[in-house]
Parts: C-alpha cells; structure tokens; sequence
C-alpha cells in the first residue's frame, strides 16, 4: 500500500442508548451511494456524505440527536476529512459516529497495490546504478502514474523545534512500514569537519544560511541525485535531531553543502565529549543507489516509479 499524509483509523464499536424518539440515524457502506438518503437500505458511500446530510438535517433543524452507523469495510479518503465547529453536536442533541455492532471499520488515505503490480526492473542502465550489483536481481517497480498516483508528497526540513508537516508518501506492506532507500543501512557516519557553520537561531541568527559539512568516505561518490537525497541526524545539540536537504556534494574535496540551516549551528563529533558532540552523525536517505536490503524503496518523483526490494514476507 501507498499511504500519502493522511491516516488509517481503525472505529472500534462505540454504544450509545438514547430515550429520544426523534433520532435520526445515517447508515453508510463502502458499497452505498452519496446520493442515497441515508436509510438502512439506500447508505451513503463516505464520511464526507454523512457529513453533509448532517449539515443538511442541522440546516432544516430536524431531529434531536443524530447517530452516523459505519458498516463492516474499508473507506478509501481520496482527499483529507475535514470538520468544523458547526459539525459538532450539544450535550442534549449529540451527533455520534459509531461502527455497527462487534464489527471492523476501517477509514484510509492510502491506495491499494497488490503484488502483481510490482514487475522486476529490466532497464540494466536503471540496475547498474545501485552499488550493490546483486540488489538489481531483486529489484521490483510500479509504474504509480498509471495507478492514478500523481501526489508523491514532498520532502521537506523536520526534527526537534520546527513545524509539524504532512509526511511525503510512504509505502506499507502487510501493514509494515517499509524503509527509504539509505546509508548506512544501521547507525551513523561522523561529522569529520565543519567547513561552515550553518546561522543559529537559537542565537537569534536567522539569516538562514546552511552548513558546509566534510566527510572522509567514498560512498558519495555512486550519489547521481545529490539534490535528491536528505540527511538525518544530530548535528550540535544531543537533544535535536533535525533533517537536512543536500544542495550539493563536492566528491573532490569530499564536502557536502546543505539546503537547510541547523538552529544550533553545527560541530564535528568528539567521541570524548560527554554530550551534544559524541553523538552528532547522520545517515543519508532518499538515495537510489542505496537500495540493498529487503524492505527499501525509492520513488522517482519525475517519472512516477516506485523502485522496491521486496521483504521475505513480500
């Protein structure tokens, strides 16, 4: 499954006893219709429909307390759920959203693949990119544009101290969370030097101008789409980890120049130190030629593939 930034939300059975003769009661099914009134044999098909009804119902002020009853399914979001105040119900006319009787509901914002969707990869220029020359044989795509799949999300800065933003698109199996393409597969590189030291806004420097960072492997060098590829880690501070866009990579002079400023500035790690700078390092993700290990993939937002090494229960 393809999950984008919405969530699945699983509606144990909720029970509710009213006296009040004048209830109305919204019955909806993955198999209903919008246009359908609402009854116990013509649901609705959504949340959003039930939603609207209400409205409708508030609108020409009938019933009392309204109950919404989701049967056995799964309800696909196409677009995020949104409620207002106006939606809400009032101690004495309460407006209750349950599921029917003992049994599963399901709301999710993800779509569907099965396993056949997922052919091996052919293109011997796409596999020899990958560092691991045997991963290629395992290397499995989807062609998403032709899944209907055009909003990959966006990869955007996140860690300690700043925004909570939408997640890009994540990729589920069995209900599992799979891996972005990464390196190291476990662990973290050291900072080996700081070239430049990124603004602090801790210190009220917000000038926003990214570090300059060394590094003293040779891995980068396999990197094509450096601008491509994100780094997360510590990068000062032992207590923020943060995550960090790459503008470029210099393999000559092995520094890598950041997109994004670290509030806290940035060191090298010391082992010796007893905080922030024993533990600063970073593994980078994002990154095609890394996929190795069962459980990694990779989405090529320009041409809409999804790249996956399947997992042993795939």
């Amino acid at each position: 499954m393809v999950k984008k930034k919405f969530f699945a939300l699983l509606m144990p059975m909720c029970l509710f006893l009213f006296s009040c003769s004048n209830e109305n009661v919204i019955y909806v099914s993955p198999d209903g219709d919008d246009k359908n009134s609402g009854k116990k044999d013509e649901p609705l098909a959504t949340p959003a429909g039930a939603r609207d009804l209400i409205r409708n119902l508030k609108q020409e002020n009938k019933g009392d307390e309204i109950t919404v009853v989701f049967k056995e399914g799964r309800y696909e979001l196409g677009s995020t759920l949104e409620f207002n105040a106006g939606d809400s119900g009032t101690i004495s006319k309460p407006v209750v959203f349950k599921g029917e009787d003992d049994k599963e509901v399901v709301f999710c914002g993800g779509v569907k693949l099965q396993p056949q969707d997922f052919i091996p990869v052919e293109n011997e220029e796409v596999k020899n990119k990958l560092v691991d020359p045997t991963a290629g044989e395992k290397l499995l795509m989807v062609n998403l544009k032709e899944k209907g799949i055009t909003d990959y999300g966006e990869f955007r800065q996140h860690g300690f101290s700043t925004a909570v933003l939408p997640a890009p698109m994540e990729l589920f199996v069995n209900d599992k969370p799979q891996t972005i393409a990464r390196w190291p597969n476990k662990g973290k590189v050291p900072v080996t030097e700081v070239i430049r030291n990124s603004s602090k806004a801790i210190d009220e420097d917000f000038s926003g101008i990214p570090g300059i960072i060394g590094y003293e492997y040779d891995r980068a060098k396999y990197w094509s789409n450096p601008e491509d590829i994100w780094l997360w880690g510590y990068f000062a501070a032992g207590f923020a980890d943060d995550n960090l866009g790459i503008d470029k990579i210099d393999t000559a002079n092995k520094a890598i120049h950041l997109k994004h400023p670290h509030m806290f500035g940035m060191v090298k790690t010391d082992t010796t130190e007893e905080w922030g700078a024993r533990i600063v390092g970073y593994h980078a993700y994002n990154v095609f030629e890394e996929i190795d290990s069962p459980g990694e993939y990779y989405i090529d937002r320009e041409n809409g593939i999804l790249y996956y090494y399947p997992a042993d229960d795939f």
